[in-house]
């Protein structure tokens, strides 16, 4: 046994043994299986001042874009192979918890014994080493529990498996054995599918002089626009620009103004909608018949504002995801869908839907509006059970002719 745990592990230290990377990939499609991940790629130091990402409030360490896009790549080849996930634990760290995002994981549950302690792994308890051995010892429901936690506390519970995981590396796990688990495989961030085309890095500038950076994936003759949430970036929309980019849209996934590395003009009020309307134009300018945007919430805000700034017919329709649109509702021309959750809620507790539908009300045909069961706040949805539901029926509205 000794002999093939060190055998799996010179396997995946070379990066050659596809064979037992397919095994473990199949075991897992089969579900019953505990994953235990180290956190995708990240700084050892905390990002400087004024760089942290959306959401990093105590200025934690973050994922860099490797880490992002590992992520991301992640989530999309589980999908692809049809992995069940059942449950998702992570430690309460930032960089973690990014994971589990960028994967578009089911919303996580965090654990605090899966965590760093709050000091850097400086120290990790023989409690939560036990912890982790217990958890694998049992068998998940439904399909496969997935852990996202640190390398130190992988080493303390599984020394003869795992002195060293790489970033995103994953062990698997399944109940039985002499110790009450068998480790099954190991899974390194890239080997979990094959790897896609990185998408082109493109840069813009708005007519109000913001500096917009952003992504293009496919070219095809019709645009989308993807415009991300206050609590995102580009990169979040990874999976969901690959997925219209394969049914032949060229897609620009961008981050606004304050957000990734694009700057402008200082305000009180940024005039958000200029970056979106700037993205618009740019892919008309690359060869786009039409454009199409879709909006999450922050996004959808400033969508709407674009409407009643565009010129004639320059947007051909827009997604509002979970959005309660700025500017003139009467003002709001080409197709709009409506998309949210029925219990999405904000403040102080406050249902979304009311507002939304009220606003629906007023703006002109065409329209519609779907609520899913659920209640996830915009890109988060993505991560719901309504996910595949949302897919659907953003390809549907889009793919319209």
């Amino acid at each position: 046994m000794r002999k093939l745990l060190g055998l799996l592990v010179v396997c995946a230290a070379a990066g050659v043994c596809a064979d037992a990377v397919e095994s473990t990939l199949r075991a897992l499609q089969r579900g019953g299986h505990v994953v235990v991940m180290r956190h995708a790629s990240s700084p050892k130091e905390p990002p400087a001042e004024g760089k942290a990402v959306a959401g990093n409030v105590n200025g934690e360490r973050q994922l860099d874009v490797a880490g992002r896009r590992g992520a991301a790549e992640m989530g999309i080849a589980l999908r692809a192979r049809g992995i069940a996930v059942s449950e998702v634990l992570t430690s309460p760290t930032f960089r973690a918890r990014e994971t589990a995002l960028y994967a578009q994981l089911p919303m996580p549950k965090v654990q605090d014994e899966l965590g760093d302690g709050g000091m850097s792994m400086q120290d990790t308890s023989a409690g939560q080493a036990r912890w982790l051995r217990e958890y694998v010892r049992k068998t998940p429901r439904g399909g496969n529990a997935i852990l996202i936690t640190h390398q130190p506390n992988m080493a303390a519970a599984f020394p003869q498996v795992s002195p060293q995981a790489a970033d995103g590396e994953s062990l698997v796990f399944r109940a039985g054995g002499k110790e009450g688990y068998t480790l099954v495989g190991r899974i390194g961030i890239g080997e979990w599918g094959p790897a896609e085309a990185a998408p082109e890095a493109v840069t813009f500038t708005t007519e109000d002089g913001a500096e917009i950076h952003g992504e293009v994936y496919g070219g095809g003759e019709r645009g989308v626009v993807l415009a991300h949430g206050g609590r995102f970036n580009k990169e979040t929309w990874i999976p969901q620009a690959r997925t219209l980019a394969a049914a032949g849209f060229r897609v620009l996934a961008f981050d606004f103004r304050g957000y990734g590395e694009s700057t402008g003009p200082k305000a009180e009020e940024p005039a958000l909608y200029q970056d979106v309307l700037g993205a618009v134009r740019y892919l008309k300018s690359q060869g786009a018949r039409t454009v199409a945007v879709v909006g999450g919430s922050m996004g959808g805000g400033a969508t709407g504002e674009a409407l009643e700034h565009q010129k004639a017919g320059e947007i051909d329709r827009v997604v509002f995801l979970g959005a309660h649109p700025d500017g003139d509702a009467t003002k709001m021309a080409g197709r709009k869908l409506y998309i949210l959750c029925r219990d999405d809620v904000q403040g102080e507790n406050t249902p979304r839907l009311p507002g939304i539908q009220k606003q629906f009300e007023a703006v002109p045909q065409p329209k519609e509006m779907i609520v899913l069961e659920c209640a996830e706040h915009a890109q988060f949805i993505f991560q719901s059970r309504q996910a595949g539901r949302l897919t659907r029926e953003l390809l549907r509205f889009l793919l319209a002719p």
